[in-house]
């Protein structure tokens, strides 16, 4: 039998701008983005290297440090999709690897509210819209004492051996 390794590795839009140049390069006062969600509701987008605390997964330590809680939520965003992710798409078909891009969005109510993806496969970008919608809700990403949006870029790499 078949066994499905499944190697994840969630990155934050631009983690390697610090914040201190990302304040410096995009002052507060620029207008955010807006996402929308399926209610239609908008909400301004906050990147994450700019929040004072990021999403917080269920089960994290809500006061562990930054980098911690990145870690953190990496860890249980890939757990999630590995252990929900069908991969009987790659099987029937006798595909062995596959790479998909997919980013989505934290709303300020803690819920994946838009995801977005690469792949030009309709029966993979379904499955992987399923999976990142189907995370639990999430303490928000929090900016001067407020619940914000903020967005993430999630690499995943589909392996079958």
């Amino acid at each position: 039998m078949k066994h499905f390794l499944i190697l994840l590795m969630l990155t934050v839009l631009a983690a390697c701008v610090s914040k201190e140049k990302a304040v410096q390069e995009y002052p507060q006062q620029v207008p955010a983005p807006k996402v929308s969600n399926e209610q239609n509701v908008t909400e301004p987008l906050v990147a994450p290297f700019l929040v004072d605390r990021i999403p917080v997964f269920p089960g994290c330590d809500e006061n562990a440090n930054k980098p911690q809680l990145l870690r953190c939520l990496s860890q249980r965003v890939g757990r999630h999709v590995q252990r929900k992710f069908n991969m009987q798409y790659f099987t029937s078909r006798g595909i062995e690897s596959h790479r998909i891009m997919a980013s989505f969005v934290i709303s300020s109510d803690g819920h994946v509210v838009k995801v977005t993806s690469n792949e030009k496969i309709p029966q993979l970008l379904q499955e992987t819209k399923r999976v990142l919608l189907s995370l639990p809700k999430m303490m928000p990403a929090i900016q001067n004492d407020k619940a914000v949006a903020t967005s993430f870029a999630l690499p995943i790499r589909l392996v079958v051996k």
